[in-house]
C-alpha cells in the first residue's frame, strides 16, 4: 500500500496547527491522541468561532427564521426580544 501525505492547516489566532498524516494505517493517529487534541483545542476554537463576525449574522438569521417558522408573524418588538433571548443563552458546547 502506497502513503499519500496530506498536510491540512488550521490557522487561528492563537496558534497555527500542523497535521502531517497518511492513509497508511501504522501511521493513524490513534482516538486517544484525536481526543486529547480535541481537548486543547476545543475551548479556543470555540472563543473564535464567538468572536468572529460571520458567527454572530449566521446565528441572528437563524434564530430569527426559526422563531418566524414556529409562531409565524409576531409583532417586531416582540421578535427581537425572543431573537435576543435566544442569541444571549445558545451556547456551543
Amino acid at each position: 500500500m502506497s502513503t499519500v501525505p496530506k498536510i491540512v492547516y488550521c490557522s487561528f489566532k492563537f496558534k497555527k496547527v500542523l497535521l502531517n498524516y497518511t492513509l497508511k494505517q501504522s501511521m493513524a493517529l490513534s482516538v486517544q491522541t484525536t481526543s486529547k487534541i480535541f481537548d486543547a483545542l476545543k475551548s479556543e476554537v470555540i472563543d473564535y468561532i464567538y468572536a468572529h463576525e460571520k458567527y454572530a449574522e449566521f446565528m441572528q438569521e437563524m434564530i430569527i427564521d426559526a422563531i418566524s417558522a414556529k409562531m409565524g408573524d409576531m409583532d417586531e418588538d416582540l421578535m427581537f426580544d425572543l431573537g435576543m433571548l435566544m442569541f444571549d443563552r445558545i451556547e456551543l458546547k
